[in-house]
């Protein structure tokens, strides 16, 4: 059997090597609200689209102040939230010592959504994937062949978060997790670089990352930086995330890095949703 390591997506997937039977008091994850990106088939049958848009004309990026910069985060979840459908695709790279573990994800926010997060090599084959649709979830890991049906609040109490949390990349994003934000204008977007407290934005992170990876302790965060490349009105165009964590492995505290980039797309389309026929039943 390959060792397991540890995969970790969003967004997320985080890699590190598995900590063996070490324990660790349980961490609760931090209840944040599903609105702004709601996934029910009400919001997804609605007649928005990407030119509706709640925002003043002042709310726009151009006119945010400095002294306002930590408030993009509020424009930015309630312009994610106008689109009945998107698509974002993760790519990138883990690194622990000599080992390096590639990152790939999809989300598909529809009617019935969808993410996947698939990580393989000859070091580990890890797999998740999981539907979503009113309140349920429908979802299996790497090497089990029968899906399980959850309901969404143990679906989050057990995996700590899911893409449709008002959270960036599994991280908790308010003012008092915020250490650093900078706006600066390019050619035809802007780039919002933030730099987030290791420990108050990682709950939920820390919580999937021990399930995924089955380690015996959490992760602890040193680093934590995200680079947000945004439209006018926020809507997103990339993500880049660059994260340095340790893991405790026996008497090792073995440090990682991560880097990948989600790619945004495919706004208010019609998205296909792979395998749904199959899947549809299982919400019965």
């Amino acid at each position: 059997m390959k060792k397991k390591l540890l995969i970790l997506s969003s967004l997320t997937l985080l890699l590190c090597v598995s900590c063996g039977s070490e324990e660790e008091s349980s961490l609760s994850r931090e209840v944040i609200s599903s609105s702004a990106t709601t996934t029910s088939s009400e919001a997804v049958s609605s007649e928005s689209t990407s030119a509706d848009t709640s925002l003043e004309p002042g709310d726009y990026l151009h006119n945010l102040k400095e002294e306002d910069y930590k408030t993009f985060y509020t424009y930015y979840f309630a312009k994610l939230n106008q689109y009945r459908t998107f698509k974002t695709v993760t790519e990138g790279k883990t690194k622990a010592s000599i080992v390096t573990q590639p990152i790939h994800s999809e989300v598909i926010k529809n009617e019935y959504s969808y993410m996947s997060n698939e990580s393989h090599s000859s070091f580990a084959d890890t797999e998740h994937y999981a539907y979503y649709h009113d309140g349920k979830v429908v979802h299996k890991d790497y090497g089990e062949e029968d899906w399980t049906v959850s309901s969404q609040e143990d679906y989050l109490n057990k995996y700590g978060f899911y893409p449709f949390d008002q959270l960036i990349e599994g991280y908790i994003v308010k003012n008092e997790t915020l250490l650093d934000v900078s706006i600066s204008p390019k050619e035809d977007y802007y780039e919002v670089k933030i730099k987030l407290d290791p420990n108050t934005s990682t709950t939920n992170v820390k919580i999937q990352m021990k399930q995924f990876g089955g380690l015996g302790s959490y992760p602890e965060f040193q680093e934590v930086k995200l680079t947000l490349n945004l439209k006018d009105d926020y809507t997103p165009i990339t993500i880049v995330a660059d994260t340095t964590y340790k893991v405790k492995k026996g008497i090792l505290n073995p440090k990682c890095s991560q880097n990948y980039t989600v790619t945004f797309s495919n706004f208010d389309e019609e998205i296909e949703v792979p395998n749904l026929d199959e899947i549809k039943p299982l919400f019965n």
